[in-house]
């Protein structure tokens, strides 16, 4: 393992819904209580109702390319080779997956949307790089499963995007509506816990997870530097050499 990039979070309104089928939930802290059994809100959104957030996905795909091309600068200057195994955490649609391997990488992506995972291998198939790809189900924070041997290695881990901020106590409300006629009807009511990390906090967790700072952008597309002002926050992270390498 070379290096680890990290993008997020950031805050985005989300507009439209495609579903008919309202549910019924009772909060209880980060978690949520449907059907009799308890379960974090990631779950109820993105493996129970992933059409809810859908729409949100699909607009991000239109971001995709000029953060790719960032990627591939951090790459070059940190000696992860062209064409590369990546492995890409939290990975939705593939926007990100997907577009490096159009650019020559070998792309592992991880995501806990069985909807989402089906319509990456989908999108890969039809860019003629499903021999590029693969894609697992599996929650983000467990992806060392993936890791069995010497082979399963990867030059860099990616996680572009506001994942990083999902397991934590800041909380707000989703609300999905159908829109009918001239009026709009309540579809979910979606408890959400969202974390926006500062750049200290971010060193701090990196260290203690045995990584250490590189460097932080303002724009991953751009690679500005990282300001007061920035919208978003990419860093770049190197594995330490006294702990066992990804």
């Amino acid at each position: 393992m070379r290096i680890s990039i990290v993008q997020g979070p950031t805050v985005e309104d989300l507009q439209g819904i495609n579903t008919d089928r309202p549910i019924e939930i009772r909060e209880w802290g980060e978690w949520t209580l449907i059907r009799g059994r308890i379960k974090h809100w990631t779950e109820t959104l993105f493996v129970d109702h992933p059409e809810l957030f859908l729409p949100w996905m699909e607009q991000m795909n239109t971001f995709a390319q000029p953060q790719v091309e960032g990627l591939r600068k951090i790459f070059q200057a940190h000696g992860v080779p062209s064409g590369g195994r990546i492995l890409d955490l939290a990975c939705g649609l593939g926007r990100i997956s997907i577009n490096l391997a159009k650019a020559g990488y070998e792309v592992v992506g991880v995501d806990i949307s069985p909807l989402y995972l089906r319509l990456a291998q989908k999108w890969a198939k039809k860019e003629s790089v499903d021999g590029k790809t693969i894609f697992y189900r599996i929650d983000a924070r467990k992806a060392t499963r993936l890791l069995a041997s010497e082979e399963d290695r990867f030059d860099a881990v990616v996680n572009i995007g506001t994942s990083m901020g999902y397991y934590s106590f800041m909380r707000n409300s989703w609300k999905f509506y159908r829109r009918e006629r001239n009026s709009l009807r309540l579809i979910a009511d979606v408890p959400v816990s969202h974390r926006v990390y500062s750049l200290h906090e971010l060193k701090a967790l990196l260290f203690s997870a045995g990584w250490d700072y590189v460097e932080s952008y303002g724009s991953l597309g751009e690679l500005t530097p990282l300001t007061i002002d920035s919208f978003h926050m990419t860093v770049v992270s190197r594995r330490l050499a006294s702990t066992s390498k990804i």
